[in-house]
C-alpha cells in the first residue's frame, strides 16, 4: 500500500507540473509578429529597422528561418562576420530540429556560411615572446582579447577599433585600426611596453630652509593668486579667559584652601587649650602635660592667624589679577605656595 501512495503521489506531482507548463502563455503570436514586421521593414530596405525585429523575434522564439533572415539583414549592412555567425547558428538549429519547415533550412544556411567564409575580414594581434610582459592585458574596445587569440587571425566586421595593452608597472599603449568591411586583414603588433616612470622621491633632508633651494624672492614658494578666492577668515576676538585671570583663579583656589587650613588649625587650637584649661584651670600652671597643651595650643593658633592672612592676600591677589586680565597675551603663569611656622604665602610669576 505505501509504494501504491508514493507512486500515486508521484503521478499527481508530474500531472500538475504539466497542467502548470502548458498553462504559460506561448510567446509564437509574438515572435511571429517580430518576424513579419522584419520582411516589411527589409522590403522596404530599412535593413537597420529589420535587423533589430529579427533579433527580437530570435530572443523570444529561437528558429533557424528567423536566423537566417536576420543573417541576410546583416549581410545587406556589410557586416558579414555577423552575418555568417547567424548563419552558422541557423545550420546548427535546423539540423536537431523536428519542424519539416526548420529541418529544411540547414542546407541553405550551410551553404550561405560558407559562401561568406572567404570574404570575411580578419584582425591579427601579433605578440612576441618579448612583448609577453607579466600581466600583459590585450583589449579591443574595451574588450579583453584572450592570449589564445593572440597570433592568429580573428573574424571582426568592418570598421573603426581601438587596440590597447596595459600591464602592471608598465606605461599603457593604444592604437586605433581602421578595418574593410570585406577581404580586408589587419595585423596589430604590441610592442613591448615601456616600464612606468617611477614617481619622484622626495628626500627628506631638504626642507624649504635649505639654503640651497632658498630663493632671494620670498614670493618665489608662492602660488597664483585668485582674485576669485574667497578671503580669509577674519581672526577669532582673543578668549576672556587670558593667562592673568587663569592665574587669578588659581589664586582664588589657594587663598580659599589656606582659609580652610586656617579653620582647621583654629578649631585644633580651641580644643587643645579647652584640654590644657581643663587640666590646669587656674593662671599658675605646673603641670608639665597642660603646660605641652598650652604650647600645642598656641602654635595652632599662630598657624591658623598666618594661613588666614594668606588666604586673604590670596583671595585680594586673585580679585586684582581678574581685574587686571584683559584678553591680552599672558604666558608662563605659575602659582607656588608657601607655609610654614612663621610664614604663610604665595609666589606668582607670570609673562606678559
Amino acid at each position: 500500500m505505501g509504494i501504491m501512495r508514493a507512486s500515486l503521489v508521484v503521478v499527481t506531482l508530474v500531472c500538475a507540473l504539466a497542467t502548470k507548463a502548458s498553462a504559460q502563455p506561448s510567446r509564437e503570436p509574438e515572435a511571429e509578429a517580430l518576424f513579419d514586421q522584419g520582411k516589411e521593414l527589409m522590403s522596404a530596405g530599412d535593413h537597420v529597422g529589420a535587423c533589430q525585429k529579427f533579433d527580437a523575434s530570435n530572443r523570444l522564439v529561437p528558429r533557424a528561418t528567423t536566423l537566417m533572415n536576420l543573417g541576410a539583414c546583416l549581410e545587406a549592412q556589410q557586416k558579414l562576420v555577423s552575418a555568417w555567425y547567424r548563419f552558422v547558428e541557423a545550420q546548427n538549429k535546423a539540423s536537431v530540429s523536428s519542424d519539416a519547415k526548420e529541418r529544411a533550412m540547414e542546407r541553405p544556411s550551410k551553404l550561405k556560411a560558407e559562401a561568406l567564409k572567404p570574404r570575411l575580414s580578419t584582425i591579427e594581434i601579433i605578440v612576441s615572446a618579448e612583448a609577453r610582459v607579466p600581466d600583459l592585458v590585450v583589449t579591443r574596445d574595451g574588450a579583453i582579447i584572450v592570449d589564445g587569440q593572440w597570433n592568429s587571425r580573428i573574424p571582426i566586421d568592418g570598421g573603426k577599433y581601438t587596440i590597447a595593452a596595459r600591464a602592471r608597472g608598465r606605461e599603457d599603449w593604444t592604437s586605433t585600426i581602421v578595418v574593410k568591411s570585406e577581404g580586408n586583414h589587419e595585423p596589430v603588433t604590441i610592442p613591448v611596453l615601456r616600464p612606468a616612470a617611477a614617481p619622484p622621491v622626495t628626500d627628506p633632508a631638504v626642507t624649504d630652509t635649505d639654503p640651497a633651494v632658498t630663493t632671494a624672492d620670498p614670493s618665489a614658494h608662492a602660488g597664483p593668486i585668485d582674485e576669485d578666492a574667497d578671503p580669509p577668515a577674519p581672526d577669532r576676538p582673543p578668549s576672556g579667559f587670558t593667562g592673568l585671570r587663569k592665574g587669578a583663579v588659581g589664586l582664588a583656589v589657594v587663598g580659599v584652601a589656606a582659609i580652610a587650613g586656617g579653620a582647621v588649625f583654629g578649631i585644633q587650637a580651641k580644643n587643645t587649650q579647652a584640654d590644657a584649661d581643663e587640666l590646669c584651670p587656674g593662671t599658675e600652671c605646673t603641670d608639665p602635660e597642660a603646660v605641652r597643651l598650652n604650647d600645642d595650643a598656641k602654635a595652632s593658633a599662630k598657624t591658623a592667624n598666618l594661613l588666614y592672612l594668606g588666604g586673604g592676600v590670596a583671595l585680594g591677589a586673585g580679585v586684582a589679577l581678574w581685574l587686571l586680565g584683559a584678553p591680552k597675551h599672558s604666558e608662563g603663569v605659575a602659582i607656588t605656595p608657601h607655609v610654614g611656622a612663621d610664614l604663610v604665602g604665595v609666589t606668582f610669576q607670570a609673562g606678559f
